[in-house]
């Protein structure tokens, strides 16, 4: 006898079967499942492939002899009714509740055998579907190699026509950068060149602008120097004329220019006033000069004006001559013209101030603008305080 240990399960009832039951038949095998003993008895029993045999009698609670599922004579699948006893034999009730609980463990069984083959039905069609499944799956196999394939022959030759190219690229591209280098170190070398010949332009220009500089303020001397002989001869030339008029109009020589005066009362200067207005700067000097030099305090009022002139020469003749004619009444004017924009006009203008009031407020003609103005307002607040006792002499 077999000690085998092994242990199958029943598949109806899942009881464990030890594989010592089927090798004494207390289990059996039916188409390939366990069947127990008592499940076996209660399906009607049969031996493994077909074959018939006794029904084991089973120990147990249900120690009975199962009774055919189907009796002589009666149509295949149909149960044969069990009758009830007779009068003369006393019902057990033990033995019609074991029959009742036999028929409902029959028909139970065949429920589940019928569940069984359905599944076992159902597990061969899935076992097909499987089957054909896998045969998609390899047919899908194989034209996804025969796809990778051709794509990776495609994508191989791809690969190389790009190496074919790119290398082209990189041939040209190298001669171009080439190329580049050398003409940027052209460029450098030409801006060095360059840079070299603007330096030299630059010392150049630099040298001649020191030098023209240096000729414009020899220039500017020489200018000036030739308008003061131009003044001193055109001064000179007024004066002829002047004394020559005189004399011709038969007066002997007079105190001054100044006192000329034409039969109807008229002064001798006044046709030079229409002269201040002209267009030419150079006439407009000739007349300030010219009145300033009658030393007749009545020209003035027609000078004081000419303090604004947009001429700078004549700006500075007219503070010249104020300040040799000394009358007070131009002070007013003269504190004005110490905010002039040219230094040479503020300069004759403060020395005019000085001699003439005898005063000094510290302005300096060239000093910043701040401290001009400080000095300006210094001189505003002494006419202002002062002015109408100079006026008068107290």
């Amino acid at each position: 006898m077999s000690t085998s240990m092994e242990i199958y399960f029943c598949d109806i009832c899942n009881e464990s079967v030890p594989a010592l039951d089927l090798e004494e038949g207390r289990a059996y095998r039916r188409k390939g499942r366990v069947v127990c003993l008592a499940c076996d008895a209660a399906m009607g029993g049969g031996e493994e492939d077909g074959q018939a045999g006794a029904q084991a009698a089973v120990a147990g609670p249900f120690s009975v002899e199962s009774p055919p599922l189907n009796m002589p004579g009666s149509p295949a699948g149909e149960v044969q009714a069990v009758a009830p006893p007779g009068p003369s034999s006393p019902p057990s009730s033990g033995a019609g509740g074991v029959l009742v609980g036999m028929l409902a463990i029959v028909f139970s069984a065949l429920g589940l055998w019928t569940l069984l083959d359905r599944m076992e039905t159902m597990g061969t069609e899935q076992r097909a579907a499987q089957k054909s499944l896998e045969g998609d799956l390899l047919e899908s196999r194989r034209v996804h190699d025969v796809f990778v394939a051709g794509l990776g022959e495609v994508l191989s030759q791809a690969q190389q026509e790009v190496h074919v190219k790119e290398a082209g690229l990189r041939a040209a591209l190298a001669q171009e950068v080439e190329g580049l280098r050398a003409d940027l170190a052209l460029s450098v070398e030409r801006e060095a060149e360059a840079a070299g010949d603007l330096r030299a332009l630059r010392a150049e220009l630099e040298a001649r602008q020191a030098a023209g500089l240096r000729q414009l303020e020899g220039f500017e001397g020489s200018l000036v120097e030739v308008e003061k002989n131009m003044l001193f001869y055109k001064n000179r030339v007024i004066e002829l004329e002047e004394t020559l008029r005189a004399l011709s109009a038969g007066s002997g020589p007079m105190a001054g220019a100044g006192a000329l005066a034409t039969p109807g009362g008229v002064k001798t200067w006044e046709p030079l006033l229409p002269d201040l207005q002209h267009a030419n700067g150079g006439l407009r000097l000739e007349a300030v000069y010219a009145l300033g030099e009658t030393g007749d305090a009545d020209v003035v009022p027609h000078l004081t004006p000419m303090l604004m002139d947009e001429d700078l020469f004549v700006r500075m003749a007219t503070a010249r001559m104020l300040d040799e004619l000394g009358v007070r009444s131009a002070v007013p004017a003269l504190i004005e013209a110490l905010e002039d924009a040219q230094g040479a006009v503020r300069e004759a203008a403060v020395v005019a101030l000085r001699n003439i009031t005898g005063q000094d407020q510290g302005f300096n003609p060239v000093a910043q603008d701040s401290d001009r103005a400080k000095k300006l307002e210094a001189w505003r607040s002494w006419w202002k305080r002062n002015g109408d006792d100079f006026l008068t002499g107290r």
